[in-house]
């Protein structure tokens, strides 16, 4: 029989689950309630400009209520997340790398910023034709 101190309540990865799940309730109902806010606010026209939406294209009322708003939804509710997950993973394998073998850290640092290196000369030739393309599309 195993006494009750040998083994935690909550496991570490039940515990970060948990808080995930939690913040990410959070964020997305303080997203709802925003996004809520938003299309009222922007839905609520005066009764001198309710002559102009009648005239107005369906699309060019819809983009800002509706399309817009939602926009917001991955800058107010995922960005942060995926930031912090985008800084963290790199961070402890590294971190691991530096712990267990710091040569083979020092090889996998110089090819990542290699290939980025690469990566942004390639953006920045190809920013223009990019352009071009999207411009012509719209």
């Amino acid at each position: 029989m195993r006494a009750s101190h040998d083994e935690p309540r909550w496991p570490g990865e039940h515990r970060t689950v948990v808080l995930y799940l939690v913040a990410a309730l959070v964020s997305h109902l303080a997203d709802a309630e925003l996004s809520r806010q938003l299309r009222l606010r922007l839905a609520d026209i005066s009764p001198y400009a309710a002559g102009l939406v009648r005239r107005w294209v369906a699309g060019r009322v819809r983009t800002p209520v509706q399309d817009d708003v939602a926009a917001l939804h991955h800058a107010i509710v995922h960005a942060r997340g995926e930031l912090y997950s985008a800084v963290a993973g790199p961070a402890v394998i590294v971190h691991y790398l530096l712990w267990t073998d710091p040569l083979l850290a020092v090889v996998t640092v110089a090819l990542v910023a290699a290939a980025q290196s690469v990566r942004m000369r390639m953006a920045r030739r190809w920013a223009e034709p990019v352009g071009r393309i999207a411009a012509a599309a719209s």
